[in-house]
């Protein structure tokens, strides 16, 4: 169960066996991933610099995409990949109450958003592979 969620299982073997069965049952269509994200419970009391550390999130992203990888290598055809999601944000039911977004949004400070570990840590994954070819 993923924190923050009564509903959210993070299980990227599923997603890479889901990839590979959907792929060989429809005959190679195409896939574009989307609102595969984290949460995390809202906590206002913890200071802002321990706020912005999510190594959870980095670790999730990691796990997913290394999953997708191999789906790939094994013929899936990805088109698309995207987080949910950029910023914490309100979901339909929870409120601000979960936090999933790569940035910060300060609901006390106007909603500044500030980004998080993770953030910067994927800007720096996507321009240290920009270069390369997938997989």
């Amino acid at each position: 169960m993923a924190p923050g969620s009564s509903y959210i299982y993070n299980y990227p073997q599923g997603l890479q066996k889901l990839l590979e069965l959907m792929n060989q049952k429809y005959q190679n269509p195409k896939f574009y991933i989307t609102e595969n994200g984290i949460p995390e419970s809202r906590n206002d009391s913890i200071p802002l610099d321990q706020a912005l550390k999510d190594p959870h999130r980095i670790d999730y992203v990691k796990q997913h995409l290394y999953r997708i990888s191999k789906a790939i290598k094994n013929g899936v055809n990805v088109k698309g990949y995207f987080y949910w999601t950029s910023f914490d944000a309100l979901e339909w039911g929870l409120g601000t109450n979960t936090r999933y977004g790569l940035y910060f949004v300060d609901y006390n400070d106007n909603l500044k958003r500030i980004p998080k570990q993770s953030a910067k840590w994927l800007r720096e994954f996507l321009l240290s592979n920009s270069t390369q070819t997938a997989c």
